[in-house]
């Protein structure tokens, strides 16, 4: 899955606690506009084995959950 850049004509800069809680995603591409990743983005998301954001943007434009690590990948 990609998030979306834009959704109902507003910016996607934030990937909000919970929002994919429980899904059945295993990859999930980020993109340039994406800043934040909340705690708890991915709560119960077992099967997300990898999360990919661009390598135009460094790792240190993006706040993510440190749980995240072992998943995160640059691409």
């Amino acid at each position: 899955m990609t998030i979306p850049a834009v959704v109902d004509g507003l910016p996607v800069v934030n990937i909000a606690s919970e929002a994919f809680s429980g899904g059945k995603l295993t990859t999930l591409y980020v993109g340039e506009e994406i800043a934040n990743i909340e705690a708890s983005a991915f709560k119960g998301a077992s099967e997300l084995v990898k999360v990919i954001i661009p390598d135009s943007k460094a790792a240190d434009q993006i706040s993510v959950p440190n749980n995240m690590a072992g998943i995160l990948a640059i691409d």
